[in-house]
């Protein structure tokens, strides 16, 4: 926990920083925007512009492919077709693990044959 605080703490303060700098204020301006804004402040705030920046992001990548076939998709590198579960084990700390391929690579048999 306070681990999170200190990293948040450099973050706010790094922001506003760069906040202040890119907007032409000297540094004396930056350090006394940095003590206006609290750090609770300046995590909604962020909370708030990386959803923001998120939802641009998927709108975006809805009107790149909007339009454009599956098959197309998966030549451009940003999609498999036709997935099927080929192998299921246990790993580190009970975690599932699961291995996936291309139904057109693969054999009917789910394990991987053997």
């Amino acid at each position: 926990r306070s681990t999170w605080r200190v990293l948040a703490r450099a973050l706010w303060v790094r922001g506003i920083a760069s906040m202040s700098m890119a907007s032409g204020q000297s540094a004396s301006a930056t350090a006394s925007a940095a003590s206006t804004v609290s750090l609770p402040e300046f995590i909604d705030r962020t909370r708030e512009l990386l959803a923001l920046e998120h939802s641009a992001e998927k709108d975006e990548a809805v009107r790149a492919y909007d339009g454009i076939s599956h098959r197309d998709r998966e030549r451009k590198g940003v999609s498999i077709c036709r997935l099927k579960l080929t192998e299921t084990k246990t790993s580190l700390n009970g975690r599932t693990v699961l291995r996936f391929a291309s139904s057109r690579h693969v054999d009917d048999r789910v394990g991987g044959g053997g």
